[in-house]
């Protein structure tokens, strides 16, 4: 199990990776030169198939045709197409599917063994087919190429000043295989792929925080809806005991349930009918008489005017920018007001 979750990570950094790099080049807008070799002089030809350039022969200094040669190549990816000749074409074992991510560092620990040469002395491509079994394997084979049958043609290479340079090896049924050469592109792909790594681990653990946090907010939400319901029922319970007496308050009676009344409730039920009745809240904080709501509106346009309307409220105002309800209806809102005092209720 773990090394499946192992492999599936692997597989998604390396898709996300490859993805960024591919919009990096994708915006740059490299034009692909390929630089064929094999009979002198050495023909170089652009994306469409159309020779650009000649190169009289593959040595230091280069003598170009045209002699601004360079200039065409600003910009460009130059892709050394590497002979068959010159390559070894070998087949390993099959392997399971899931060592897909592991691929290049398998077949390099394998180079010692099918090739005459060592992993640091070459370059290799990679090609591979899957095979329909169970469990599913992979038909793996590499392609690898001496550096030093290289050497010149990379020298010169890198003498025209591309943006980049790769090899092109052939492969099995005619197809080709794009290798990188340059030690300053791999460091680059080691650098994005940790940022893509960092990126998505802090996702995940931004998820699971939020995920975490939401029960108890839910919790701490349900206490204070607790509290208020009990504190409503007490004040029924007085008012029912006051009245019960005489059947009918005075006004000293009054004024004393209204002074003994507690100004959270007061304030929840100016609330509960200013608002429309789709509308609810999610957080209610009150400080003296500043107070700060956040809930759910279908309509957000009409909470300003409702609240201020109703004469409980003054200075209504939006504290932060109004989102939209993910995966539902409605906006969720921020508000922030002054209460007004008791008995100089206001209507508009």
């Amino acid at each position: 199990m773990v090394q499946k979750i192992a492999a599936l990570w692997y597989w998604l950094i390396d898709g996300l990776t490859d993805a960024a790099i591919a919009c990096a080049a994708a915006l740059k807008k490299r034009q692909p030169v390929q630089l064929i070799f094999g009979r002198e002089p050495v023909v170089l030809r652009g994306a469409s198939g159309k020779e650009i350039g000649r190169i009289a022969h593959l040595a230091l200094p280069i003598v170009t045709d045209p002699v601004n040669l360079h200039e065409k190549l600003a910009g460009a990816e130059l892709q050394i197409v590497v002979p068959d000749a010159f390559v070894l074409h070998r087949k390993l074992n099959p392997l399971s599917a899931e060592s897909a991510p592991f691929l290049e560092t398998f077949v390099r620990h394998q180079i010692e063994r099918i090739t005459p040469w060592k992993a640091a002395d070459t370059y290799f491509g990679i090609s591979s087919t899957r095979i329909d079994a169970k469990p599913p394997k992979l038909a793996v084979s590499a392609h690898v190429v001496a550096r030093r049958l290289l050497d010149n043609a990379l020298a010169v290479g890198r003498a025209l000043k591309p943006d980049r340079l790769c090899l092109v090896l052939p492969a099995d049924g005619g197809g080709m295989i794009r290798v990188p050469v340059d030690d300053d592109r791999k460091t680059q792909r080691t650098k994005i792929r940790a940022m893509v790594q960092a990126a998505v681990a802090a996702v995940i653990i931004l998820a699971l925080c939020r995920l975490a946090y939401f029960p108890m907010q839910m919790a701490a939400l349900q206490s204070q809806t607790a509290d208020v319901e009990s504190q409503i029922e007490d004040e029924e319970a007085s008012l029912s005991t006051t009245g019960s007496g005489s059947g009918h308050f005075s006004a000293e009676d009054i004024l004393a349930l209204r002074q003994a009344r507690p100004r959270a409730v007061e304030t929840l039920e100016a609330l509960s009918a200013a608002l429309p009745d789709d509308d609810y809240l999610s957080s209610l904080q009150l400080t003296g008489d500043n107070l700060h709501i956040s809930g759910i509106s279908m309509k957000t346009a009409d909470l300003v005017p409702a609240l201020e309307g109703s004469g409980h409220f003054r200075d209504v105002s939006f504290a932060e920018p109004i989102t939209r309800v993910q995966g539902g209806d409605g906006n969720k809102f921020h508000l922030s007001m002054h209460v007004a005092a008791p008995g100089k209720v206001v209507r508009q």
